[in-house]
């Protein structure tokens, strides 16, 4: 393979303005070999880029379309690139508001094999020479792009848009197949019917690069990132005119690739090429939308460049079903937010409650900024039925977690997570942690419980405490003789082992604070979500991908479930207060100011017993106001108080 020889330019100054508009601004940023990058890049700020909001910034390859030894040509173009919204990398920074960096690589006319704009084989070949790994020296253009944005002030996500069309489109393709993890979402087009496979051979036939992944090791020196690349959103696309096949030239493809490219996937481009090489993405689990529009050539028409914004920004905002095998069932999981941010599992109470609603009353504060997979527990919402009692247990469902948190951090490529459980959700989050921490970042528990003791002897004894005061004022003797034997059936129960308390438990809960003037739900009643309520709310039951039948489904399945664990000893009698102790990861605690389901002390009593946690790894919130619902009460609130500690805690690590 040929070498690369070292072309030399002038840069009047590093980082210098070029221009200002009223659309934005451009810099030049020149060649840093000491920080990765042998050559220059632009980097254009569109008017409007906030400094109060996260930004994604867009990469756009530069793309000459022509080879020429004098590197200021392809410094101009790649300027117009940038510059230009004819291009789709600035129309979409245009229209979204975000910062685009295109790099300034060289296309030889003396080393035309060597084809730096399509990242083809023979650049990846070049060794100690200016343009060993141009694919990393990109990435470090984009570090030195987002410290640069840092110090304007700018916050830029991790994870970056990748986008381009012809030559560029096919280093888009190429890169993605190279660097899923780095990439948020991928779009491409104008790709010679020609996708980079993730795949190592065709039969007996092994395919390199960049065709497939055979000798990724040996060439890359890194394995083939299966999952990242399998989960990251691509959008290519080619026009059904397109008659721009750059397989049969010598600079885009060697002898041997062009043979296997015709025996495997076809000489004629569109209607065979292009067709194989979608299926094989469709076979092989390719999170890619691969399209062909008609009445279309070798161009990106603005309603394809408005296809890319629209979905770039889709692929910010995830939204997956999925049934993880479990001992003896499936359970279902909601995956909605960002997947590019760190994850969090949703623990809903109950046991027999469902997520769905959650995603009404948690989702709008927080996946914009995190990945929120709600999770329908064994038996309930979405999940298969289970009427089997002997896998309703606090065992069974710690196990189902701890499955749970592994499809996912495999799934979405997270070495860790964080968990936030609400009512009992809270506790069967803490029981979770007392098995195993080392996959967890930080717990929320709202409105949890630690001691079933506390809890049932506080409602009872509230209750108590509060017909006895009625029964001291003037009242009927009906009334009477009802409070007092409310009075009688609550130390009934007091004096029980609670072993059969699910009849209990739901008496004391629903009937009888309305015949003592309170809630013991909500502090404000005029909030209550009743299931009619959600029926009747047809946008609520598409959000949460219910049919009038399906959510009919979802009580008679909670009946089971809670019938189960609130007719078993252990459950009702679990106390893992003094247990708290084991508990090292970051944890905050929230709570209702007048929650009387676990008892309005609860909270405190659980930030107290983490006694391994420091000050700075555990907060207190009791939220005025507010009963056991502060989703539902105050979901702004709420929402405010788990992004601030989940930022933190997720920046820490």
């Amino acid at each position: 393979m040929k070498k690369a020889i070292w072309l030399i330019v002038t840069l009047l100054s590093i980082q210098s303005c070029l221009s200002e508009s009223e659309k934005g601004e451009i810099f030049l940023t020149e060649a840093s070999p000491s920080k990765g990058f042998n050559y220059p890049y632009f980097l254009y700020i569109p008017e409007g880029a906030s400094l109060k909001k996260e930004l994604v910034l867009i990469v756009e390859p530069n793309n000459s379309g022509f080879a020429d030894d004098d590197l200021n040509k392809h410094i101009e173009k790649a300027k117009r690139t940038a510059t230009l919204d004819y291009y789709p990398g600035n129309y979409a920074a245009q229209k979204l508001k975000y910062p685009l960096l295109v790099p300034v690589f060289p296309r030889s006319e003396s080393e035309w094999k060597i084809y730096t704009h399509a990242l083809d084989r023979d650049v990846m070949l070049q060794k100690d020479n200016p343009l060993e790994r141009i694919d990393l020296q990109l990435l470090a253009m984009v570090e030195d792009a987002k410290s640069k944005l840092a110090e304007s002030g700018y916050t830029i996500q991790d994870k970056f848009f990748i986008t381009g069309f012809s030559a560029s489109g096919t280093f888009t393709n190429r890169f993605t197949l190279i660097h899923p993890e780095k990439i948020q979402a991928s779009a491409a087009g104008g790709l010679n019917g020609l996708l980079a496979l993730p795949i190592d051979s065709f039969g007996v036939k092994n395919l390199n690069y960049p065709l497939g992944i055979n000798d990724f090791k040996d060439l890359l020196n890194q394995e083939f990132q299966r999952t990242a690349f399998l989960n990251t959103p691509q959008f290519y696309f080619m026009g059904e005119n397109d008659e721009n096949d750059a397989i049969p030239y010598d600079d885009a493809f060697d002898q041997d690739e062009r043979e296997l490219i015709y025996e495997f996937l076809g000489e004629e481009m569109l209607t065979k090429r292009w067709k194989t090489c979608a299926d094989i993405y469709k076979n092989k689990g390719v999170n890619a939308s691969i399209k062909t529009y008609t009445n279309t050539g070798h161009e990106h028409p603005e309603s394809v460049k408005q296809e890319i914004v629209e979905f770039f920004k889709k692929s910010l905002n995830t939204d997956h079903e999925i049934m993880v095998n479990v001992p003896e069932s499936q359970l279902y999981v909601r995956t909605r937010g960002n997947a590019g941010k760190p994850l969090i599992i949703n623990l809903h109470g109950g046991p027999g409650g469902y997520s769905g609603i959650d995603i009404k009353l948690m989702g709008p504060g927080l996946e914009d900024k995190f990945l929120i997979a709600y999770l329908d527990q064994r038996g309930c919402g979405k999940s298969l039925e289970c009427k089997n009692n002997d896998l309703l247990t606090v065992e069974q469902y710690v196990e189902d977690l701890d499955i749970v948190i592994d499809s996912l951090r495999k799934k979405y490529d997270k070495e860790k997570v964080h968990i936030m459980g609400t009512s009992w959700g809270g506790m069967y989050g803490f029981l979770y942690l007392l098995t195993d921490q080392t996959k967890v970042l930080s717990y929320a528990c709202i409105d949890g419980k630690v001691n079933s003791n506390y809890q049932n002897h506080s409602l009872i004894d509230f209750e108590t405490n509060r017909a006895n005061e009625i029964l001291q004022t003037d009242i009927p003797e009906e009334q009477k003789a009802e409070l007092e034997h409310i009075v009688t059936e609550l130390e009934r129960i007091k004096n029980s082992n609670f072993a059969q308390f699910h009849t209990d438990v739901n008496w004391m809960k629903h009937e009888v604070p309305e015949k003592l003037g309170f809630n013991a739900y909500f502090a404000d009643t005029s909030k209550i979500i009743s299931f009619k309520d959600v029926v009747q709310d047809t946008a609520l039951m598409r959000l949460m991908k219910y049919s009038k039948e399906e959510y009919a489904e979802v009580g008679e399945k909670a009946e089971i479930v809670n019938t189960a664990f609130r007719n078993t000893l252990s459950y009702n009698n679990i106390n893992i207060e003094s247990e708290l102790k084991q508990i090292k990861i970051p944890t905050i605690v929230i709570q209702g100011e007048q929650d009387y389901v676990v008892g309005t002390g609860h909270a405190e009593l659980i930030y107290n017993a983490l006694t391994n946690l420091s000050k700075d790894k555990k907060e207190l919130h009791i939220i005025p106001d507010v009963g056991h619902c502060p989703a539902i009460e105050s979901p702004q609130l709420l929402s405010d108080i788990l992004v601030v500690f989940f930022e933190k805690e997720s920046l820490k690590n």
